[in-house]
């Protein structure tokens, strides 16, 4: 499962994206607001996520938070990939730490077609993909 904090990341670039041609940037608040999230976390994971590139920010009275044409074409991977690691993709279903092909716990073969179905899921899902059914009024993100 993705962590909560991976999660608010998420709906935080899907926020972004759908923002892109607008050229604006935008607060931790008016982020939080938007996605409704909690300030201090997202604050946090805002800065994770540019320190990885996932996003960009500039300072100053018209900083802020803003995504790139880029950013939007990376795939959703990266997002999950700087907040949560690769753990979600790799890890045993049951948390046992030798699980491996060769030496199975009793969800491998289940649960690795699942995993690996998940991880490609974000792989091939660019950012501006995923936020196009927002930009359409066909998602949402709160």
């Amino acid at each position: 499962m993705l962590s909560i904090t991976c999660k608010t990341g998420i709906r935080a670039v899907l926020f972004l994206a759908t923002r892109l041609k607008t050229g604006d940037k935008f607060s931790i608040q008016e982020i939080a607001s938007g996605v409704e999230g909690n300030e201090h976390t997202l604050g946090k994971l805002l800065q994770m996520l540019v320190k990885k590139g996932v996003i960009s920010s500039s300072k100053g009275p018209t900083g802020g938070f803003f995504m790139t044409a880029e950013q939007v074409q990376a795939p959703l991977l990266n997002v999950v990939l700087a907040l949560d690691g690769d753990e979600l993709f790799t890890a045993c279903g049951l948390g046992l730490p030798h699980c491996s092909a060769s030496k199975p716990c009793p969800l491998h073969a289940a649960y690795a077609k699942v995993r690996d179905k998940l991880e490609q899921l974000f792989r091939t899902n660019s950012i501006e993909a995923i936020s196009r059914d927002i930009s359409k009024g066909a998602a949402f993100l709160s």
